[in-house]
């Protein structure tokens, strides 16, 4: 049988809690560090390079503290107490001198690339105008071919007007009475035959 050991008293439980909390400040000490030193590159600006440095110094400063108090408290020397550490400063404050050399710039790379753009796009242009040149004549007969249609077209338009206008006129006509058509059916017409002609 195992011997059972005493439950932890709450000093203990405080204790391993206060651990817990170090280590973990440590560990996102250390991310923070390793943020800060991967910027710093070759472009990094002078200015710029001094304030991570120095962000860099202050957060090591305060990991070794809090590596000091977590070995004191593990080893039991003296209850240690969390201290809270003032927020650092904003990483870069606006450089005015940066924002007006970047307009200054833009503005200045935009001057001078517009009049080449402008004679690039001419120079796209007139390699495009030969070839509009020579389909004109192509054009020229389309537009020909056309305009003979639609006089076609105005030629059959007019003759069906003209036969729909005979039509109407012979429907206003009085009709004939029944008895010319009697007449007419009764009598033969005589039918000249070419072979009948004397010649």
């Amino acid at each position: 049988m195992q011997p059972q050991l005493p439950p932890p008293t709450p000093e203990q439980i405080t204790q391993v809690q206060t651990i817990g909390l170090l280590r973990a400040e440590i560990a996102g000490i250390r991310q923070e560090i390793g943020d800060l030193t991967s910027q710093l590159t070759n472009g990094t600006s002078d200015a710029r390079e001094e304030a991570v440095v120095a962000q860099i110094e202050r957060a090591t400063e305060r990991m070794q503290s809090l590596q000091e108090s977590l070995d004191q408290r593990i080893r039991g020397d003296e209850p240690i107490t969390v201290t809270q550490f003032p927020e650092p400063p904003p990483m870069d404050p606006i450089n005015f001198t940066d924002i007006g050399a970047w307009l200054f710039s833009t503005i200045a790379v935009t001057v001078l690339l517009l009049p080449v753009i402008r004679s690039w796009a001419r120079r796209s242009e007139l390699r495009v105008r030969p070839a509009a040149a020579a389909d004109d004549d192509r054009l020229d007969r389309i537009e020909q071919a056309i305009d003979a249609l639609a006089v076609e077209m105005e030629r059959v338009s007019e003759g069906q007007r003209y036969s729909a206008m005979l039509l109407n006129e012979m429907r206003a006509l009085p009709a004939p009475p029944a008895e010319s058509f009697s007449q007419a059916a009764r009598e033969p017409t005589p039918v000249r035959r070419t072979a009948d002609t004397p010649a």
